[in-house]
């Protein structure tokens, strides 16, 4: 059917809001760096510099994320460069998206308003601000679905082989980029031998052999991982009610609307059916992950992932609402039966634009919830510049100071109080950071209370009884998708004299 004014404006307007939405993606001046952005970069700056470092050990990535954000770090003005990759990632995925849901409905207007959905998702904002894997993985992941449902929809035997080795390398670099994304390989394959049995056995011959050959290569760094990360830092560390209440605050109202969606479909357009069915399977995957281990871990950047099958089967029904059907053929005469339709297109169109309106609220509302889970360490930066290449750091944050002080002072200088060996037992205790303090092997140590707020009642007191100098002290608050809110004291300390033997060896 022809398309009538009626849709054309609030398409037009769609685009106009997208077109924002993709230039709030490159304001990068909200906070300082996430801890993880810290860690990457740094990470970068090693392996660019020919320097090793057990990125498969501890990190859910391979290292071609950290070359990418390293040269981004090194030639694009630091932090601020690494963010304009990430976003410029993040607006590959919107073209890539916009090219599967277009695939997958062959309709342009509910291409542009999944897209639109996409660009409003607080997770997908929030991601591509960051400096981090997510982002690339998911970008990876995106385009790969379009040229998955390009080589299904010809016959098998007229698939172009390089098609089908350009979609296998794109899933296999989405999970490589990324582990957990691997949880979509089996199901995908699954859904394309439903389809095509010998696609599915030529293109999951491609993944299989990659997947294996890098394992095979990291067999003993990701068994360390494992062990370390997946059973130890990933273990259970919520209730199942939990992880069902941030699941449902943030993609609840758009599982709810897809089940009602599948539901009709089964009635009025059968058709469609499996294609909603199994984006639904699909959407499902990181939710049922999370729940039934029982993990909160990167949980809203995870959901991110849902919403790349959801959103689809959103804009698949406000498309069809749009659909205003050819008005009754009545006479010149009958301006009343006009009037009727076209107040209730005008009706239509506005309820549509209101409950995009109300998604596009609750996400923004998300994505300040999202941006305030961690402290801003933005005002301790400044206090790196007077540290110089004698300086001692014992920081609870990891890798900031590993990256900001990177070119000035010895990593070997630089420690992390979750990960000290004072007295070189091989085991790391709370009583060997109390040990190193009490010794003043620091002359700076910086308390964050993520990692073990209750040591840091003691390390306090301690550095007040040592005469630290308290050069920064900021309470913080933070709040989770679920409402869960923590509080805590980022504090910076310079020990205030020199002491006669503060090695790092003793």
């Amino acid at each position: 059917m022809q398309k009538t004014n009626l849709q054309a404006q609030p398409l037009l307007l769609a685009s106009i809001v997208l077109l924002g939405l993709v230039i709030l993606r490159f304001d990068h001046g909200f906070v300082a760096g996430h801890m993880d952005e810290y860690d990457y970069l740094f990470v970068g700056r090693l392996l660019l510099d020919g320097q090793n470092w057990p990125t498969h050990t501890y990190i859910f990535g391979w290292d071609l994320n950290w070359y990418l954000y390293g040269l981004a770090d090194k030639f694009l003005n630091g932090l601020a460069g690494a963010r304009l990759l990430a976003s410029i990632f993040g607006l590959l995925s919107l073209l890539g998206f916009y090219w599967f849901t277009l695939e997958l409905w062959r309709d342009h207007h509910t291409a542009l308003i999944a897209t639109l959905l996409l660009a409003l998702d607080a997770a997908h904002r929030f991601t591509s601000q960051l400096a981090t894997y997510d982002i690339i993985s998911f970008t990876l992941l995106v385009w790969s679905l379009p040229l998955l449902l390009l080589m299904c929809r010809q016959p098998s035997k007229n698939t172009p082989p390089m098609l089908i080795l350009v979609s296998a390398t794109l899933l296999v670099a989405a999970a490589l980029s990324k582990y957990t994304v691997a949880l979509y390989l089996p199901v995908i394959g699954m859904l394309i031998l439903v389809v095509s049995p010998r696609l599915a056995l030529a293109g999951g011959g491609i993944v299989m052999i990659a997947m294996l050959t890098y394992g095979h290569i990291h067999a003993d760094q990701l068994r360390i991982l494992y062990d370390i990360q997946i059973q130890g830092a990933h273990e259970v560390n919520s209730s199942y009610s939990h992880v069902l209440l941030r699941i449902g605050r943030q993609i609840g109202p758009t599982i709810a609307v897809a089940l009602l969606v599948y539901l009709t479909v089964i009635r009025f357009r059968p058709g469609d059916q499996p294609k909603i069915l199994s984006l639904i399977v699909l959407s499902l995957l990181f939710p049922a992950y999370h729940l039934i281990s029982q993990n909160v871990i990167s949980l809203q950047k995870h959901l991110l992932y849902s919403n790349m099958f959801l959103l689809p089967i959103i804009a698949y029904a406000i498309s069809a609402l749009f659909v205003i059907h050819e008005p009754l053929k009545t006479s010149e005469n009958d301006a009343g039966t006009k009037q009727f339709q076209r107040t209730k297109a005008y009706s239509l169109t506005a309820l549509v634009l209101l409950m995009i309106g109300m998604y596009g609220v609750s996400n923004q509302s998300n994505f300040i919830t999202m941006q305030n889970s961690y402290p801003d360490v933005g005002d301790v930066i400044a206090f790196s510049e007077e540290m110089n290449d004698t300086s001692r750091v014992l920081s609870e944050d990891p890798y900031l100071f590993r990256y900001l002080l990177y070119s000035r002072v010895p990593q070997s200088q630089i420690r992390e109080s979750t990960w000290l060996d004072n007295d070189h037992d091989g085991i790391f205790e709370q009583r060997d950071v109390k040990q190193a303090i009490w010794d003043e092997k620091f002359d700076y140590v910086f308390l964050t209370d993520q990692q073990h707020a209750t040591l840091n009642i003691d390390l306090r007191t301690m550095m007040k009884l040592k005469q630290y100098k308290l050069l920064y002290n900021q309470r913080y608050s933070t709040r989770t998708m679920s409402g869960h809110s923590t509080t805590g004291m980022l504090s910076l300390y310079r020990r205030n004299h020199s002491v006669a033997d503060n090695s790092l060896t003793n």
